[in-house]
């Protein structure tokens, strides 16, 4: 059928030679109508079928934060994962919620376009069609970071302009970073009462630059919990030196480092009794 809001019919003058009966020039001019009718016909469904809703989709599924299962493939911060998708299927990105992810068709043969929705609301979330952050030209690229409010994201591919049942490609996705977890610097520097004390003394220790709370070790970063385990400063009184850790602990996640100071013992002086003999 004739798309009538775009196809405007026209009068056409058919040339016949002379002598040639009115059925034969009905006849050619009706066959001319038909065969111009018919083209705009296949032109019109020639671009139906690339702008097509897509129909049923097959649907791989990445996961953020986990490793990879039969059920999905898992990936970390700072490592990506790609799929070979076309318009007839969607990547759905599972637990984005506020982290940063890019999504990328670098390469593709075809004016590519990325658009990301909600997976439960099919919320419009974010697009992009050329020159993306790492996609030069018409291979889409887009960073997003979401929110909390949306878990889960699916990514559509479509070609620029509609949505086309024949493209296909590589998407990648790069788990940029996990925003929700940020860890805290590491206290800049521990301050002692004393850093040489006498086997028996104390010393009272005080971290700098805290963030959220402060855990002390001996051993190394992470090591040897001490008692009390917490708080901004710390009595210690140990019986040979030793080295304290102090480290930041905020929003569920440790500090990378730990500040440290090592505190020295003396031994202590042995008494007696000194005796003097006259020569």
């Amino acid at each position: 059928m004739v798309n009538q809001s775009n196809y405007h019919p026209r009068r056409v003058v058919i040339p016949v030679e002379a002598g040639t009966s009115s059925l034969t020039k009905n006849l050619m001019r009706i066959l001319f109508l038909i065969t111009v009718i018919c083209l705009v016909s296949l032109g019109t469904r020639r671009l139906y079928s690339q702008c097509a809703t897509p129909s049923t989709r097959t649907n791989p599924t990445i996961q953020l934060g986990q490793s990879s299962h039969d059920a999905y493939v898992g990936i970390f911060v700072g490592n990506s994962a790609s799929f070979y998708m076309n318009s007839n299927s969607y990547l759905v990105i599972e637990d984005v919620g506020a982290k940063s992810i890019r999504i990328s068709t670098c390469g593709a043969s075809y004016n590519s376009q990325i658009t990301l929705r909600d997976w439960s609301t099919d919320t419009y979330l974010a697009s992009n069609d050329d020159n993306g952050p790492v996609c030069s030209g018409t291979s889409a690229s887009l960073d997003y970071t979401g929110s909390s409010s949306y878990a889960h994201v699916k990514v559509i591919l479509t070609e620029s302009g509609c949505t086309s049942s024949s493209i296909s490609t590589y998407v990648t996705v790069t788990y940029v970073s996990d925003n929700t977890k940020v860890a805290p610097d590491a206290p800049t520097s521990i301050n002692p009462t004393y850093s040489t004390i006498c086997n028996g003394n104390s010393s009272t220790l005080t971290a700098n630059g805290v963030s959220g709370t402060v855990y002390w070790y001996t051993g190394s970063c992470g090591g040897t919990a001490t008692s009390p385990a917490t708080g901004n400063s710390l009595i210690v009184s140990p019986a040979v030196t030793t080295t304290y850790y102090a480290r930041n602990y905020s929003a569920g996640i440790f500090s990378v480092g730990c500040a440290t100071t090592t505190i020295t013992v003396n031994p202590v002086s042995v008494g007696g009794t000194i005796k003097w003999h006259p020569g």
